[in-house]
């Protein structure tokens, strides 16, 4: 699988009103690297692809801009390649989840809530049976990209201190993302929506505060 990054600006229903960082912010080739020389992981993004093309898209975009947040934060380029390679596959657990609960059309009841809330651990499930060695920023990215830093995520409540950065980092476009693109379960909304929910998960010690403010900071909002 090659993604150049004009074909990547392009996954997804971009008919909405999706932000898109500007390509200058983005690491050179990142993606192409990323993909072509790990073939497990393009196997894994496949896999994805075909069982839920929402995620798919939804874990590019997360990617794109936990780089975009990983350059602005000066990260070295070898750790933003490993960065990319967590955010593709952060929801890789949800292959493990039933189709019909994965594309519910309402709110969960508890059982529900708590199926869909296995995925991260079904994520290292979906390593381990595909004998996929990955790292372990890789590792805690896909564990631990819904632990809030106050200890109510989720799967096991873990606190700010015991969290990976980079996991911290996917956290914040995880949530941006999910939150102002179009689901099944909501509709689509504006960027500035999508900023003040990641300013008042900020303000509630949900979510790193300066990797929070630095993602802000450098938003353009029309």
């Amino acid at each position: 699988m090659e993604v150049n990054f004009l074909q990547f600006q392009k996954v997804g229903n971009m008919e909405e009103n999706i932000w898109i960082p500007a390509t200058d912010r983005i690491p050179d080739d990142c993606f192409d690297t990323v993909l072509s020389e790990d073939k497990s992981l393009s196997k894994a993004m496949n896999d994805l692809k075909n069982y839920s093309a929402e995620t798919y898209d939804h874990s590019f975009r997360v990617a794109m801009y936990a780089a975009y947040l990983a350059n602005i934060l000066s990260i070295d380029r070898l750790m933003v390649v490993e960065l990319v390679k967590g955010a593709l596959v952060h929801d890789i657990g949800k292959l493990k989840v039933s189709y019909d609960l994965l594309n519910y059309n309402g709110k969960y009841n508890s059982e529900q809530r708590n199926k869909i809330r296995q995925h991260p651990l079904y994520g290292i499930d979906y390593f381990n049976e595909n004998e996929i060695k990955v790292s372990s920023c890789i590792h805690d990215i896909v564990l631990q990209h819904h632990e809030y830093c106050d200890g109510t995520g989720y799967p096991y409540g873990l606190c700010m201190k015991d969290l990976n950065d980079f996991s911290q980092i996917v956290t914040i476009c995880d949530v941006f993302e999910a939150y102002t693109s179009k689901r099944i379960y909501h509709p689509h909304r504006s960027i500035t929506e999508g900023v003040d929910y990641l300013l008042y998960l900020s303000c509630n010690d949900k979510i790193n505060k300066n990797f929070t403010k630095a993602f802000i900071d450098n938003i353009d909002i029309e």
